[in-house]
Formats: structure tokens, sequence, C-alpha cells
């Protein structure tokens, strides 16, 4: 091969192609581009239009109203805070995403040349914000760990917070003993229980037509109407156990959580199985103050950072022996949260970033993160 034919190909390896509003250069790979696709007999003006839709499968009466709205943006927005999320969303919604490209870059055939063109370059959407989909590497962008307020209430007394999806709720307990709700669609908090909440150290939210929200407190209760956070003893008997969570998490139907008695528990959300303990008393599950799930893995943050067999409990170093991080100690985190392949973990006064594809840590903020209580990832 020729040193001009060499050069070539490195430089197509290492361009990067960033794309982001669809009538710009590049802007066909946009997701707001105007290409019809037709999938399962059914067509759609754009694949944001599609990808929206698809939030909603049991309610054809949403996917109308998304599909009929004529341009892409006012499809997004409305898909964004439409009530009825399926639970699964989280699970399914790079499939979703695949599904629609496919189709839209094999049903043209001058969109499929133009991608076809562009050979070995890397695509990436330069959006200012959306660190999932996108880059978000400008200044106001989440990976830059800039923030600004969005309600102005004081929160310092947080306890335990998570998102109920099927909602656009995020749930807070309190060692005031309170129960709130805070709406992703008009940022207002409300109070909406005050009867010992003061003991809770989780609250988790489970996938299963609609979501089921669990609070770890002296029991472990299922909320069942988060409006009045009415709540029922879910196992009943184990009065001693919940008390001393320290962290949780979900992988599937599973919840799984760490306690100061050194153990790790699972817990069928279903209620057909018995709590089991997977983690002894060797395994140090004391000193665990962050649970998350990526990509079905159950990571744990503990002195060290651990991936856990979900079957046994049995856990191994995240980071080789060779990395500089491996010797990084978890023991002031105070809340993670995920954000499609990336952790981000409030550890003492900072913000960090996990990469758990390339396996590397990134501090990406040091302003005042030594004052938050819980962290949680929503889609606003």
């Amino acid at each position: 091969m020729r040193r001009s034919e060499r050069l070539k190909n490195k430089s197509c390896k290492d361009k990067i192609i960033r794309f982001y509003r669809s009538r710009l250069k590049w802007g066909e790979f946009s997701n707001f581009y105007e290409a019809e696709i037709l999938i399962d007999g059914e067509t759609w003006p754009t694949t944001e239009h599609y990808f929206q839709a698809q939030k909603f499968p049991s309610n054809p009466e949403v996917q109308q109203q998304i599909k009929d709205f004529a341009k892409p943006g006012l499809a997004a927005k409305y898909g964004r805070k439409a009530q009825g999320l399926r639970p699964d969303w989280e699970q399914v919604k790079d499939d979703v995403m695949r599904t629609a490209l496919k189709a839209k870059f094999t049903q043209h055939q001058t969109l499929k040349k133009l991608l076809l063109s562009t050979k070995d370059a890397k695509l990436a959407e330069d959006s200012p914000t959306d660190s999932y989909w996108g880059t978000a590497t400008r200044k106001d962008g989440s990976k830059d760990g800039k923030y600004q307020t969005y309600n102005s209430d004081d929160w310092i007394t947080t306890t335990a917070a998570t998102l109920l999806p099927s909602s656009r709720k995020v749930y807070i307990t309190t060692s005031f003993n309170n129960l709130w709700e805070i709406s992703l669609d008009n940022k207002e908090a409300r109070k909406i229980s005050w009867d010992g909440w003061g003991t809770c150290n989780a609250l988790v939210a489970v996938p299963n037509g609609g979501d089921k929200l669990f609070a770890f407190c002296h029991k472990l209760w299922l909320i069942d109407d988060p409006s009045t956070g009415h709540c029922v003893d879910f196992l009943g008997g184990f009065t001693d156990v919940w008390t001393r969570v320290n962290a949780a998490a979900i992988v599937g139907q599973k919840i799984f959580a760490t306690t100061s008695a050194n153990n790790l528990w699972c817990v069928d959300s279903t209620g057909k199985d018995e709590p089991k303990k997977l983690g002894g008393g060797s395994d140090n599950w004391s000193t665990c103050r962050a649970l998350v799930q990526v990509d079905g893995k159950l990571i744990a943050f503990c002195y060290g950072l651990w991936e856990v067999n979900i079957q046994n409990g049995k856990s191994t170093p995240f980071f080789d022996d060779k990395s500089d991080d491996s010797k990084r100690s978890w023991s002031s985190v105070k809340s993670a949260t995920v954000i499609g392949h990336n952790v981000y973990v409030v550890d003492g006064s900072q913000l960090l970033e996990l990469d758990t594809i390339h396996k590397k840590v990134r501090d990406v903020g040091n302003d005042n993160w030594g004052t938050i209580r819980a962290i949680v990832a929503v889609d606003i």
C-alpha cells in the first residue's frame, strides 16, 4: 500500500463527523431529518416520531398523537412529557433506536450512500446537553459538571431518592420523617407523607407493569400508592434487617441491597421467591456506599470498585491491577447514578464520571458536591 493510501485510511479512522441540526452539514444523520420510514407495516414521518411513539406501546392514542405532529421537535417534546412511559424503556430504548436507524438507512438509497461514504469515521451527535445519545461537549453540557438549580427548596436532610419513570416524578425521603415527590413536568415539590420515613436508607423503582416503588426502612415497604405514600409490608418478618441497608439497586425484577452487617441480599420484587443472602460476613459489604446496574451488570462502590455476580454474590475487581484507578478508594462515595454506559458518582466533594466501557475515571466537577445527599438521572 502506498504511503498516501495509508495516510488516507488513517485519517478516515481518526476523523469524527459531527452533526446536530438537520438542515446543516451532515444533518441527514439527525433523527429530526425528514425521511419517512416503514416499520411493521406502519409509516412514520421521521425516526424521531417512531422513537418517541415506542415509549407508549400500550397507548395507541398517544402514539397517533406523536405521529400526527408536523415537526419532529414537537413529537420529541410531547413524547418526553406524556404520561404512561413503558416500564422497561431504559432496557429497550437502544434496540428501538437501532430499528429506526436501520430502516432509515436501508430504505433511502441516498442516505445509505451517504452513510457508506463516511467509511471508518466516527459519527457524533454534537448535542450541547445530551450525554447519552450525544457528546455534550459544550460548557453547558452535563459532562462538564455544570449544574443549575432545578428546585430551590432545601434538600439537605435527604436520606434517599429515586425516579419513578412511569409517573415522571422523583421520590425523596428525609430525616424529618417525610416522603416528598418532585414532578419533572412542572418542577413542583409536594410533601405526601409524614410517617416514619426518617429510617429510610434506600428507595428503588422496579419496572414491572407501571413501576413498583420500594423503600428500605425498618421494614421493606412497597409504596403501592405513591400519590398518597400508602405502603404495605412487602415481606414481613425481616424487621431488623432493612434498617441496616446502605445501598440498593435493580437488575431486572431483582432488588440487590447491601447492609452494615456485611451482607448482600437479593429480593424478588414479584414476591415469588424468598429473599436470599448472597454475600457473607467476609465480603466487606458493610463498606458499600452505592450499587448501580449498568448494561445488566451490578457494580458496587466499596473501599474498592467491584463487579458483582448476581447469581452468587461473588465479586471481582472492576479495574485491572495495572490500572492507576485500581488503587482508588471509594469510601467517600455518597450517591451514584447511571446515564448510558457512564456512572456519575458523588465522591466527597467531587463529581466523578466512570466510563464502564473503557474503564476510566474522570473528574467532572469540584464545586459544592460535598453538600449533595442523592443524585438521580432524569430525562427532562
